[in-house]
């Protein structure tokens, strides 16, 4: 019997609901592991260096979450990319390929924290160079982390602005949840935009943590839109 007469019909006729718990996954992911980056550098100036074994834990645990995260955003890619693969235009794959991008830009930002944890642990090290320039580059790959985060924030946000238009166009589930996608977008783009250009003040703090949360209301109405309704046939 043919592979695909086997997969087609259990898999595909599910990849909806796979797809909107991917997204649901992803944010319980999101909530229970820390920031690798900020972890470190947080522990780093409260505590002595090198770091005891008890506290590298908790940045193991962190890093471990990061890479849990990219790899999910590898799949929901994959899956995305199916389930709108019939729609003509370069849309499913600009969808697709920017959600790949940021899982890409996750993947190598994993190297900061790794490094760090290296410097922090590295006894011999830290004797040579001493604490203060040691936590000198720590705050250095803090930084570079955090700029990694915004970056990939930017794919993501493209992601979710073709996704919108995919959505409201082919009418595979109500506009509304398009909609929302386009407010998760912009959410994404500002709070990058805002970091790049150094636009911190009350106001835009303000304006940022609405947007924000609204990113988080559009992906999760979309997620459990796919796990209830799943979508209409293009």
């Amino acid at each position: 019997m043919n592979l695909e007469m086997l997969v087609k019909p259990n898999f595909f006729s599910n990849l909806p609901k796979i797809t909107g718990i991917l997204f649901l996954v992803l944010i319980v992911i999101l909530l229970v592991f820390s920031t690798p980056g900020s972890t470190i550098f947080e522990m780093a100036k409260t505590q002595s260096l090198p770091t005891a074994k008890g506290m590298t834990f908790w940045i193991r645990y962190g890093i471990l979450g990061d890479s849990f995260i990219f790899l999910t955003e590898i799949v929901i890619a994959a899956c995305l990319f199916q389930l709108f693969r019939h729609f003509p235009s370069p849309l499913p794959a600009i969808v697709s390929f920017s959600r790949l991008g940021m899982a890409t830009i996750q993947g190598v930002n994993l190297f900061l924290p790794l490094i760090s944890l290296y410097l922090m642990t590295n006894a011999p090290l830290i004797e040579k160079l001493g604490d203060d320039r040691i936590r000198d580059w720590l705050d250095v790959l803090k930084q570079g982390h955090a700029y990694g985060v915004y970056l990939s924030q930017i794919f993501l946000g493209l992601s979710l602005l073709a996704l919108g238009y995919l959505v409201v166009v082919s009418g595979v589930m109500p506009s509304l949840f398009g909609y929302l996608l386009y407010l998760a977008s912009f959410g994404y783009f500002f709070d990058t935009f805002r970091k790049i250009f150094v636009l911190d003040n009350k106001i835009i703090s303000a304006i940022t943590a609405v947007l924000l949360i609204g990113s988080s209301i559009g992906e999760i109405a979309f997620a459990i839109r796919l796990i209830i309704k799943g979508i209409e046939q293009i």
